[in-house]
């Protein structure tokens, strides 16, 4: 008797930790902005960390080259409006974004 339960406690201890791994995959957006005020090593320096100071962004790269910043982040945590806001503090307006959706 002892066994079954602790088999069937097994199972689905494993199926909770299995089911709550595959919901954080399931909200990871990567966004690609253009974003002609990207000139500096400053600014990208600041905008890089406080980006990847937010829980949700799993990574901020920034290109001086392009003018561009990849984002990927828990779209559940972040939207395109607190983006938005935070790039105008350090004087950057973003031309235009791309998102794609990560799809497990």
């Amino acid at each position: 008797m002892f066994k079954h339960i602790f088999g069937i406690l097994f199972i689905l201890s494993v199926s909770v930790i299995l089911i709550s791994a595959s919901s954080r995959n399931q909200n990871v957006t990567q966004a690609i902005i253009t974003i002609p005020e990207l000139v500096s090593c400053d600014i990208q320096e600041k905008i890089e960390q406080e980006f990847e100071s937010i829980s949700g962004v799993r990574s901020c790269n920034t290109s001086l080259m392009t003018s561009t910043m990849t984002l990927q982040y828990d779209d559940r945590k972040l939207t395109k409006q607190e983006i938005e806001k935070i790039l105008e503090k350090w004087g950057c307006f973003p031309d235009s974004f791309k998102f794609h959706k990560f799809i497990p």
